[in-house]
């Protein structure tokens, strides 16, 4: 259960562009509300994360319209995940294990869906 991209970036930018993709209008009304003390963290352009931090660098997800600011570390990415997850109506359990992989080799397992994989596995 190892992910094969090895960058935070790319695993980072991979997630968000299923998310994006998927989750169409629930990702376009949550996506523009995240932000950080200073920076937002999603635009349609480049200039639009650019210009609201020092030194934010935005990049293109792959395959959509959107931008994100890149330059933050693995917790901080794997927050903006998660807080994106939640808000587009995923449960706090399943946002939580998609989130950790961008900051860990392998996804956090919460305790129910640990179970679950045991048994399968068992089997």
């Amino acid at each position: 259960m190892v992910c094969s991209y090895r960058k935070e970036i790319d695993k980072f930018l991979a997630i968000l562009t299923v998310l994006c993709k998927k989750g169409g209008k629930k990702f376009e009304a949550v996506a523009p509300n995240l932000e950080g003390n200073v920076r937002k963290y999603f635009g349609k352009t480049s200039a639009e994360v650019y210009s609201t931090g020092t030194s934010n660098a935005p990049k293109k997800i792959p395959e959509t319209v959107w931008w994100v600011s890149s330059n933050n570390d693995g917790l901080r990415k794997g927050s903006i995940v998660y807080q994106l997850m939640t808000g587009m109506g995923f449960g706090a359990d399943y946002a939580s294990m998609i989130s950790s992989v961008c900051y860990s080799r392998a996804p956090y397992l919460p305790w129910n869906y640990k179970k679950k994989y045991e048994k399968l596995t068992a089997e």
